[in-house]
C-alpha cells in the first residue's frame, strides 16, 4: 500500500510543510480586520445609498470618544478644565486627527458692529463683523463663562457628562487601516493615561479595532488550548496506549497549524467570529481519527499486515469519511450564499480547514501508526459490552415503541415550532460586546453618562433649483431638528441650521440661549450677506453639507436601545417627514452605520433559510448519488431537518438574538450532523446488500454503528462548550446551540432513522 511503502517520504513533507505553516501562523503574518462595516450585505440598495453618504461626508464613525472623569466628581473647576485643555491641544496634535472638540476649545462666533473712525455715522448703519470667542476663558472671565456653560444644552450628553462628573473630548480623525488605528490609540492612551489620574474611557471604532485585536488572540488561542485539552482526554480514554495518543494528537496539531497557516498565506482575515476556528478543526477532525484508527488497529489485530490493514480500512470506511468531511464542508459552503462577506469567507476558510483535516488524517495518522508494533496496538475502548447491551435494548425499543416514538417526536416538535416563533430579533450593541473588558465598561460608560455612541444620520438632499441655504428648506429642517429633540434617547444635533442658529445667537450677544434659534426671514437675508466672512473652521459648518449646498446631514447619536425601539423612532420620524416636508423640494432618508446594522440584521433573517435550503438540496443530491434510491434521500433529510428545528426553538426559548454570528449554527449543525446519517445508512445499505431482512440489517446496523455515533457526538457535544468560555455572548451562544443541536442529532440519528426505514423500506426488504 502507498502509504505504508512511502511513510518515511509522506511524513517527511509534512515536516517540511509544518514549518512553512508554523511561519505563516506567526501573529505578524496573520490578518486582523475589526470592521463592523465588513457586516453589511453586499450590493444592498441601503449600502449604495450608505457609500453615496460616506463619499461625501466621509465615513460617519471617523471619530473617537474620549471621557474623562475627575476624581472628585467636579470637572467644572479650573484645575480640571486647564488640564482638559492641555490634553485636548496635545490630541489635536497626533497624527490623522482633523479636528478636536471639547468645552475648552469650543467657540462661538459673535456678530458685532464694525464702527469706522472716532465718531458713528448715524445716516448708515455699522457693519456686523464675525467675531470668534472661545466658550470657556481662562481669565476673569472664566467664572461667568463656567455658569454659562451649565445652561447650554448643546453640551450636555456631548461634551458633557449627564451628571457634570466628566467632560468629553471628541477627535474626528482620518479613515484609517487597521494598523494605523492601533498605533493612533496608542499615542492617544500614551497622552491620557500620563496626563489624566482621574477615570478615563473610550468608544470609536479605532478602540474597537485595537482591543478587537488582541481579544481575538487570545480567544484563538484560548479556545485553540481547551480544544486540544479535550482532545487529549478523548485520545487517553480511547487509545490508552501512550504512543497511539501522542500520534494521534500530532495528527491533530498538524492539521490546525495547516489550517491557520493557510489562514496567513491567503492573508484570510482574522475577526471576531475566527474562535470557532480551532473548535470546528480539532473536535471534527477527532472524529475522523477515532473511525480511521479504530478500524486500523482493528485489521491488524486480525493478523493482517500493515499494509493490508491500511487498505482494508480505507476500502472499508474511507469513502464514508471522506462523505462526511465532504457533507460538513458543504453545510459550511452554504454560508458563501449570505452577501455578509466575512460570513462568507468564514464559510469557505472552515470548508477548506475540513478537508485540510481529512486529508491530513488520512496520510499522516495512517503513515505515523504503521510505527507502532502490533502487539503494542490496543483496541479503541468504546466500552463495548455496555454499549452492546443497550444498543440492543434501543433496537427493540424502537421495534416495539415505534407508534409512540413517532407521537413523541410529533408533539416534541410542536413545542419546537412554539418556540421559534418567540425567537428574539430584537438586536442591540452591547450584548455582543465581550464579557468584562474594558472596551465593554467603557461603552455602558458612554451609554449611561452621555446620549450613546451609536451614530443616527438623516441624509438631506435639495431638489430642483433648490439649495439647503433656502429660507424655506431650513424651516422643514428646523422641523425635522425639533421633531429629533422630542426624542429622548437622541443626542443633540449638528447640521447646516446649526450655522444660522449661531448667527441669532451671537447676534444676540449670547445673551440667552432661547436666541440660538432658526432667525426670522428678515435675520436671514442679513446674514446671507455675512457668511463670506465667517471663519473657515465655524462650527456645524464642517462636513454637513456638500460644496455646492445640495446635499447636507442632520447628524446625532442614539442610544443602544435595541432594533425594536430604534425602529419605533425611524417610523415616528417618517410620519414627520411625512407630513411636514415636502418631497419636491427636499428629500430626507435615514441612514448611518445604526441603520444599516438593523438592515443587516433583518436580511440575515431573510437569507437564512435559502442559505441553509441550498445546503439541504445539495447534500441531498449527494445522498441520492450515494444511494441510488428516493427513499434513502428522505429517510436522510428527515432526522437531520429535526435538530434544526430543535436549535431555532431554543434559540426561541433562551431569548437568544438572531444575529451574524448566531444565523450560523445551522449551516454548521446541519453539516455536522448529517455525518452520523451517512455512517448509519452507508452500513444500512451494506447489510441490506448481504441479506434482504430489513429488521436483521436495522440490528447490526444499530449495533455496529451506533456506538461511534454516540461517542463522536459526546465529543462533538463537548468540543463545542468550549466556547462557553468565550467572552463574546454571540460565540459563547453559537457553542451552546451546536451543542445542543447536534446531541439532538443522535436522537433523531437513532430513534428516527429505524422507523423511516420500516415505513420507506419495508415492502422493498422484508
Amino acid at each position: 500500500m502507498f502509504i505504508h511503502k512511502y511513510r518515511a517520504s509522506i511524513i517527511g513533507v509534512f515536516c517540511a510543510l509544518l514549518v512553512f505553516a508554523v511561519y505563516f501562523s506567526l501573529p505578524q503574518n496573520l490578518s486582523f480586520n475589526f470592521d463592523f462595516k465588513r457586516f453589511f450585505p453586499k450590493d444592498d440598495a441601503s449600502v449604495k445609498a450608505f457609500e453615496t453618504y460616506r463619499e461625501t461626508f466621509g465615513s460617519d464613525d471617523d471619530f473617537l470618544f474620549v471621557a474623562l472623569e475627575s476624581k472628585e466628581g467636579k470637572i467644572l473647576r479650573k484645575t480640571e478644565l486647564t488640564l482638559l485643555d492641555t490634553i485636548t491641544a496635545q490630541l489635536s496634535d497626533i497624527t490623522n486627527v482633523r479636528n478636536v472638540q471639547s468645552i475648552t476649545s469650543f467657540q462661538d462666533i459673535l456678530f458685532l458692529k464694525q464702527v469706522v473712525g472716532f465718531m458713528p455715522n448715524t445716516k448708515q448703519p455699522a457693519k456686523l463683523s464675525p467675531v470668534t470667542i472661545p466658550l470657556l476663558r481662562f481669565d476673569s472671565s472664566f467664572t461667568g463663562d463656567v455658569e454659562r456653560i451649565k445652561k447650554d444644552p448643546r453640551l450636555y450628553g456631548r461634551l458633557l457628562g449627564n451628571d457634570s462628573m466628566s467632560a468629553a473630548i471628541i477627535l474626528f480623525v482620518d479613515s484609517m487601516g487597521f494598523d494605523t488605528s492601533v498605533a493612533f490609540m496608542d499615542e492617544v492612551h500614551q497622552i491620557i493615561s500620563t496626563q489624566w489620574a482621574g477615570g478615563h474611557h473610550y468608544v470609536g471604532r479605532a478602540n474597537f479595532e485595537r482591543e478587537g485585536k488582541r481579544i481575538a488572540i487570545v480567544e484563538f488561542v484560548k479556545t485553540s488550548l481547551l480544544s486540544v485539552a479535550l482532545v487529549i482526554a478523548a485520545f487517553i480514554v480511547f487509545f490508552k496506549n501512550p504512543t497511539s495518543i501522542g500520534f494521534s494528537l500530532i495528527t491533530m496539531l498538524v492539521a490546525l497549524a495547516f489550517f491557520t497557516g493557510m489562514l496567513g498565506l491567503f492573508q484570510v482575515d482574522i475577526d471576531p467570529i475566527s474562535a470557532l476556528y480551532p473548535v470546528i478543526i480539532l473536535i471534527v477532525g477527532v472524529s475522523d481519527v477515532i473511525h480511521i484508527t479504530s478500524k486500523y488497529i482493528t485489521e491488524v489485530k486480525s493478523g493482517k499486515s500493515k499494509g493490508e490493514a491500511i487498505q482494508s480500512t480505507l476500502r472499508s470506511i474511507g469513502l464514508a469519511t471522506f462523505l462526511t468531511s465532504a457533507t460538513t464542508a458543504i453545510g459550511f459552503c452554504s454560508l458563501f450564499t449570505s452577501k455578509v462577506v466575512p460570513i462568507r469567507i468564514f464559510g469557505l476558510a472552515a470548508a477548506a480547514g475540513i478537508m485540510i483535516t481529512f486529508l491530513v488524517v488520512i496520510f499522516l495518522t495512517l503513515a505515523l501508526f504503521t510505527y507502532i508494533p502490533p502487539t503494542k496496538l490496543k483496541n479503541l475502548d468504546f466500552g463495548d459490552s455496555f454499549f452492546t447491551e443497550q444498543l440492543k435494548k434501543l433496537y427493540h425499543f424502537t421495534l416495539r415503541k415505534s407508534r409512540a416514538i413517532t407521537i413523541g417526536f410529533v408533539g416534541f416538535l410542536a413545542v419546537c415550532f412554539w418556540g421559534i416563533s418567540t425567537i428574539n430579533t430584537d438586536l442591540d450593541i452591547a450584548t455582543g460586546l465581550p464579557r468584562g473588558e474594558k472596551l465593554t465598561d467603557d461603552f455602558y460608560f458612554f451609554e449611561e453618562h452621555y446620549s450613546g455612541f451609536r451614530p443616527y444620520e438623516i441624509l438631506l438632499e435639495a431638489q430642483g433649483d433648490y439649495s439647503l441655504d433656502d429660507y424655506e428648506i431650513l424651516v422643514m429642517i428646523n422641523s425635522i431638528v425639533e421633531a429629533m429633540h422630542k426624542e429622548e434617547d437622541l443626542s443633540t444635533t449638528l447640521s447646516i441650521l446649526d450655522v444660522y442658529k449661531q448667527f441669532n445667537y451671537g447676534k444676540n450677544l449670547r445673551k440667552s440661549f432661547d436666541d440660538y434659534a432658526l432667525p426670522d426671514s428678515m435675520s436671514y437675508r442679513s446674514f446671507q450677506a455675512l457668511k463670506a466672512d465667517l471663519p473657515p473652521t465655524s462650527f456645524a459648518r464642517i462636513g454637513l453639507v456638500s460644496e455646492d449646498g445640495k446635499v447636507g446631514r442632520i447628524s446625532s447619536t442614539v442610544k443602544d436601545l435595541g432594533t425594536s425601539d430604534i425602529e419605533k423612532i425611524n417610523n415616528r420620524l417618517q410620519q414627520h417627514f411625512a407630513e411636514h416636508v415636502d418631497p419636491s423640494k427636499l428629500s430626507v432618508q435615514i441612514t448611518g452605520t445604526g441603520t444599516l446594522i438593523d438592515q443587516n440584521n433583518a436580511y440575515l433573517r431573510q437569507n437564512l433559510l435559502f442559505g441553509l435550503s441550498g445546503a439541504v438540496l445539495i447534500i441531498g443530491l449527494v445522498m441520492a448519488v450515494l444511494f441510488k434510491n428516493w427513499k434513502f434521500l428522505v429517510i436522510s433529510i428527515i432526522p437531520n431537518v429535526f435538530p434544526l428545528v430543535f436549535g431555532a426553538a431554543v434559540m426561541g426559548i433562551l431569548q437568544i438574538s438572531l444575529d451574524a454570528t448566531t444565523s450560523m449554527i445551522f449551516a454548521i449543525s446541519f453539516g455536522i450532523a448529517v455525518d452520523d446519517t451517512i455512517h448509519f445508512l452507508s452500513k444500512l445499505r451494506l447489510e441490506l446488500s448481504k441479506s434482504q431482512n430489513l429488521e436483521k440489517a436495522l440490528y447490526h446496523t444499530t449495533l455496529e454503528t451506533g456506538r461511534p455515533i454516540i461517542v463522536t457526538s459526546i465529543i462533538l457535544f463537548f468540543g463545542f462548550l468550549v466556547m462557553l468560555f468565550a467572552k463574546a455572548p454571540g460565540m459563547m451562544y453559537v457553542g451552546l446551540l451546536v451543542s445542543l443541536t447536534l446531541f439532538s442529532a443522535v436522537f433523531a440519528d437513532l430513534f428516527l432513522i429505524p422507523i423511516l426505514c420500516r415505513l420507506f423500506l419495508k415492502k422493498d426488504y422484508q
